[in-house]
C-alpha cells in the first residue's frame, strides 16, 4: 500500500499516514500560514483594494514622521487630529 509516497504494510496504514502528514503540517505550518497570507494579499491587491486609501495613509505617516509629538492634520493648516 502506498500512502504519502511512502510504502507501508495495510495494518499501519492509517496511523502512519496520519502522523506523516500532521507531522509535515507541523514542519512547514509557517511556511504554509505565509504562503496563503501572501496569496491573500497579492489578490487583494490585484483587486484594487488598496488603491485609494493609500495616499491618505502615507499622509498620515509622513506627518507623524515629521512631528511625533505634536502632530497637526495631513491635509489642512489645523491642529485638529485627523
Amino acid at each position: 500500500m502506498v500512502c504519502c509516497g511512502l510504502r507501508w504494510s495495510a495494518g499501519n496504514r492509517d496511523s502512519r499516514c496520519e502522523n506523516s502528514v500532521a507531522s509535515l503540517l507541523g514542519k512547514h505550518r509557517y511556511w504554509l500560514l505565509s504562503a496563503t497570507v501572501a496569496a491573500l494579499m497579492l489578490s487583494h491587491t490585484l483587486n484594487g483594494g488598496w488603491v485609494g486609501d493609500f495616499w491618505h495613509h502615507g499622509a498620515a505617516v509622513h506627518e507623524l514622521a515629521k512631528h511625533p509629538l505634536a502632530p497637526r492634520h495631513s491635509y489642512f493648516d489645523v491642529d485638529a487630529a485627523d
